[in-house]
């Protein structure tokens, strides 16, 4: 896996603790709820981090909404000009956005699987504070998630070493989307 350069082979080992999370609910989990569940995680952890560092809970920062999502935007380039995928991919629609058009009309055995799988990547974002520092995580859990979207577009048909901007800009909306969600929630607790 490629790591942002400067930040070492940790950021690689940490950013494959999601990666695993991902692959190994692939065996319980459709490709698109697993897909959906990482970047509803990622964008989770990301309005965390945006509040932790002083944005009121409940307000949507239009600065960091932008930032974030050029972050997104350049981590799904990066991978979209890697090959992540070996052979022929299949040709299979990307349900990602559906999954995540869905999860409001879930019943509740499902939705709760889809969030339990979600909290996956925030609990394990949550844990790596005790080795490294939220920014760090943010750029971690980012890496991986671009990363597993990407791969599953190739798996997908997207043709490896392509940059679709199109498709990145469905990702990146739908990214965005949910960091505005998840910023209109209190995540940071703080004392009165």
């Amino acid at each position: 896996m490629s790591t942002p350069s400067g930040d070492g082979a940790d950021f690689a080992e940490y950013a494959n603790r999601f990666m695993s999370i991902a692959n190994g609910a692939m065996d319980t989990f459709d490709r698109s709820i697993v897909n959906a569940a990482f970047l509803y995680g990622c964008a989770r952890y990301n309005a965390y981090v945006v509040q932790a560092q002083g944005a009121p809970a409940g307000e949507v920062d239009p600065v960091s909404v932008a930032y974030l999502r050029e972050c997104y935007e350049k981590e799904l380039t990066s991978h979209m000009s890697e090959r992540l995928v070996k052979g022929t991919p299949a040709k299979v629609q990307d349900e990602t956005r559906t999954a995540l058009t869905a999860l409001d009309l879930m019943d509740q055995a499902r939705r709760t699987e889809f969030l339990d799988l979600a909290d996956r990547y925030v609990n394990t974002a949550n844990a790596l504070t005790a080795e490294t520092d939220i920014g760090r995580i943010s750029a971690m859990i980012m890496h991986a998630c671009a990363r597993f979207n990407v791969f599953l577009m190739q798996t997908g048909g997207l043709e490896a070493g392509r940059v679709d901007a199109e498709r990145r800009d469905a990702y990146a909306d739908m990214y965005e989307t949910l960091l505005r969600r998840h910023l209109r929630e209190k995540l940071v607790g703080r004392p009165e």
